[in-house]
């Protein structure tokens, strides 16, 4: 699982071991490590949640959690769907863009 942040979006480029995965129910969580303490370690999770009713985003000690509905990642992983878009207001009217993408590999390369 790729995660690119711009502007104030958030994109997460899942492989096709990752979309396995979602298809199957689980969550996804992967790390950078700055250092070798644990406070030097980076985390970003895509969240499956049967409580969730859409697409969040939150900030939680060094982790940033999307939460996702878990049927709609089940139904999203089996299908052709390539992205699943949302977002929330941030604060008046800005808003924070979360995008969750099948990273497909290239049939000729």
């Amino acid at each position: 699982m790729k995660l690119r942040l711009d502007r104030n979006t958030i994109r997460l480029r899942l492989d096709d071991a990752d979309v396995a995965r979602l298809a199957r129910g689980e969550s996804l969580a992967h790390a950078i490590e700055f250092g070798p303490r644990p406070e030097d370690r980076f985390t970003y999770e895509l969240k499956l949640d049967d409580a969730c009713i859409e697409m969040t985003a939150r900030v939680e000690d060094r982790r940033i959690v999307i939460g996702m509905p878990r049927s709609l990642a089940v139904d999203w992983a089996e299908g052709a769907e390539i992205g699943l878009e949302g977002g929330q207001f941030v604060d008046g009217d800005r808003m924070l863009g979360v995008l969750v993408e099948k990273d497909l590999r290239c049939p000729t390369c």
